[in-house]
């Protein structure tokens, strides 16, 4: 006896169904390999000012001692009077990502509040 067409239909949608949810998480898996999204995981944000860009770009890793933590989110040109008149000038904000956890170490106890930040080119080593 053929199957109704009812019942085709309703299969048909149940395997769209599968095929969508299966698509929706092998998506989150690769954004979640990638770095880009991870649910679980939180952040600090961090601001750094600097007297040039140079070799700085936004999506830059931000490394502690060669271990990547986190990202540059954005870069600022600061205007005139938020430089001032210090004999090095601070032309240049930036804003990271920072993970909260670093080796399994809270990230506020990694970089303190007088901790400081430099820029460094990459070398071929890394």
């Amino acid at each position: 006896m053929p199957k109704s067409t009812r019942n085709i239909g309703l299969s048909e949608l149940r395997v769209g169904l599968l095929v969508f949810i299966a698509l929706a998480v092998l998506i989150l898996l690769i954004l979640n390999a990638s770095g880009e999204l991870n649910p679980f995981k939180s952040h600090l944000h961090l601001r750094a000012r600097f007297p040039d860009a140079n070799g700085l770009r936004e999506g830059s890793d931000v490394k502690l001692a060669g271990v990547k933590i986190g990202k540059v989110d954005r870069i600022r040109l600061l205007s005139p009077t938020e430089v001032g008149t210090s004999p090095n000038p601070q032309k240049i904000e930036t804003f990271m990502t920072i993970d909260t956890k670093i080796d399994g170490v809270a990230a506020t106890d990694r970089i303190r509040s007088d901790s400081t930040a430099q820029q460094a080119a990459p070398s071929i080593l890394g």
